[in-house]
């Protein structure tokens, strides 16, 4: 029901459904702020509200002309939301050691290893992003949508 509701926030701002769960893990939730022993979807909710922040933060500083390139560059508001919690540096690049590090300081310990494998298996798809010549953020879609699908098997 939680995660029906944040979708719904997500699709209020124009957010497209495919984008709901992305960029999730770089939600600046911490393991210690989350409750002990709370069941994996609310822990995986509040990673989801705690990244709608940030993409609420990237939509209001991002200037759109109208909706139509607003839809265009949603991929670039999830980028700019990932460079927000530092999960993607400055340049928009990434790798291994900081997103090792980033799982282990703010996904909870009973959760750690599924998500990092399921992370792991989106780093192939790191060296086709382009972040210089990509002004709709398009080469950033395998990945997103990669770690869309490793976050929504978390609790399999």
């Amino acid at each position: 029901m939680r995660l029906l509701r944040v979708k719904k926030n997500l699709d209020i701002l124009g957010v497209p459904s495919i984008l709901i769960l992305l960029g999730c893990l770089a939600a600046g939730t911490s393991a210690e702020d989350m409750e002990v022993g709370v069941d994996c979807k609310s822990i995986i909710t509040n990673l989801v509200k705690a990244q709608l922040v940030k993409i609420k933060e990237c939509l209001s500083e991002m200037e759109f002309s109208n909706g139509k390139e607003k839809s265009e560059k949603m991929l670039c508001v999830m980028v700019c939301s990932m460079k927000k919690a530092r999960f993607i540096d400055a340049e928009g690049k990434t790798d291994a050691i900081a997103s090792m590090s980033y799982i282990e300081n703010e996904v909870p310990a009973e959760l750690r290893d599924r998500v990092t494998e399921g992370f792991l298996s989106c780093h192939q798809h790191l060296g086709k992003i382009q972040p210089t010549d990509d002004p709709f953020c398009k080469s950033y879609e395998p990945l997103m949508k990669c770690a869309q699908s490793a976050l929504n098997n978390v609790c399999l």
